[in-house]
């Protein structure tokens, strides 16, 4: 009997080895986030009370390199047409 509550006390401890693992990369996965962006306080209040894990992450990434690529987009074309009509203007 003392075998089966000595493995029952192993597994116990493992997963909480594993749950606190979890916190830690949760923690600093988050803390990673906020570091490589730059966000309002609401916006930090919302992602540090998230729980995150890495496909959570990836999808972010992609959606804020969407975002970031049609700025950058909007930004060239506005460039091109300022520089457009003040080249057909000056005609």
């Amino acid at each position: 009997m003392s075998t089966n509550k000595e493995t029952l006390n192993q597994l116990r401890e493992a997963i909480d080895d594993v749950h606190d693992q979890r916190k830690l990369f949760q923690h600093s996965l988050t803390q990673e986030i906020i570091a490589s962006h730059e966000f309002s306080d609401e916006q930090l209040a919302k992602i540090t009370k998230m729980k995150l894990n890495h496909s959570k992450v990836e999808i972010l990434s992609i959606v804020n390199d969407a975002a970031n690529c049609r700025i950058k987009r909007s930004q060239n074309r506005l460039l091109f047409l300022r520089a457009w009509f003040r080249a057909t203007s000056s005609n």
